[in-house]
């Protein structure tokens, strides 16, 4: 078997975990509630909106002031809505999968930050990270 043939096991492995199939599913919730997707929808064009005044040269620092505090009302809003803070809790846990994967990928290469030198192969291994 190929490293590629292995890495799409790998990807196959991650996309039939019990993780990521939480986002799939919290995904699913979210895009069925109108109203969710409409204050996604505002957060994400008043985050555009402020973006835009800061790169404008004639800015009121009023005008950003009120800009800021409505996108940060409409950010609280979203976090305090179930569906979207388990959305991302799911995406966070799924993350933390993956983050788990390339350490442990980078453990057996030798990448592994917390013993410099470790080479991967761990026949006489004194007993770093991995």
């Amino acid at each position: 078997m190929t490293t590629i043939e292995i890495a799409r096991e790998l990807g196959v492995s991650l996309a039939e975990s019990e993780e990521f199939q939480k986002v799939l599913l919290a995904r699913h919730r979210v895009a069925e509630d109108d109203a969710l997707t409409e204050l996604i929808r505002s957060f994400h064009q008043k985050r555009q909106d402020v973006y835009d005044l800061m790169q404008s040269p004639d800015m009121e620092k009023e005008d950003a002031i009120a800009a800021t505090v409505d996108m940060e009302r409409l950010q609280q809003q979203l976090y305090e809505n179930p569906l979207f803070s388990g959305l991302m809790t799911a995406e966070q846990e799924f993350q933390n999968l993956v983050a788990s994967v390339n350490r442990e990928i980078n453990a057996c290469i030798g990448s592994d930050q917390t013993d410099p030198g470790c080479t991967g192969d761990c026949s006489g291994c004194a007993g770093c990270a991995h």
